[in-house]
This record gives C-alpha cells, structure tokens and sequence, in this order.
C-alpha cells in the first residue's frame, strides 16, 4: 500500500516541478502559447493520476489487501504482546 502512494506522490510532484520549471524556463514554447497552458496542463495531469488511481481496480484490491494485512500484524502483535504480559 505504502508503495502505491508514494508512486502515486512521486508522480504528483515530478508533474508539478515539470510544470514550474517549464514555466519559468520555456514560458512560450509557441508564439500562440498562452502564460497559462503550462498550469493547464499541469492541472489535467494531477486529474488523470487521481482519476485513474481511483479506478484502477487492481491497485484498489492491493491497497485494501495491504490494510488488511498491515491490521493484522498489528493484532498479532498486540496479542504477543498480552501473552508476554501475562506470563510475567
């Protein structure tokens, strides 16, 4: 799960730090180049990651069975824990 959002962060930022040093650095790779086209498409890209983590079924089944696996070790964890305690 926690390799499924840092992915997912990871390609976030890097579309972001594209979008910024595009702007800054290539502001008109067009003379009809808007000042904006590069937040525009910055901002299409954030919502084709978001829209296709939200969808994307396989990966939704890997997280909801990482969840569960992560809640499970912490249960077993906590029931060494009690049986340690109560051998004491």
């Amino acid at each position: 799960m926690r390799d499924f959002v840092k992915a997912a962060a990871l390609a976030a930022s890097l579309v972001i730090a594209g979008a910024v040093l595009l702007s800054v650095f290539f502001p008109h790779p067009f003379p009809w180049w808007p000042w904006w086209g590069w937040l525009a498409l910055c901002l299409i890209a954030e919502g084709l990651i978001i829209y296709t983590s939200v969808t994307d079924l396989d990966t939704a089944a890997t997280v909801v069975a990482g969840i569960f696996r992560e809640d499970e070790q912490v249960l077993e964890a906590q029931q060494r824990a009690q049986r340690l305690t109560f051998r004491a």
